[in-house]
């Protein structure tokens, strides 16, 4: 395997990990509504922070 070809494959384990222990850990799972709330915020601040430069 080439070198990029090793690296690909650990992004896509330590995706497949990091997705598999949100799932089990539930203090990680977000309902809909949750995560819609969370990315508005995020969206806000964003706003917020092009308004004032």
């Amino acid at each position: 395997m080439t070198p990029d070809e090793i690296d690909a494959v650990i992004i896509h384990e330590a995706g497949r990990v990091r997705a598999r222990h949100r799932l089990t850990d539930l203090k990680k799972l977000l309902t809909d509504t949750q995560l819609a709330t969370k990315r508005g915020k995020a969206k806000a601040k964003v706003d917020d922070l092009k308004k004032a430069a």
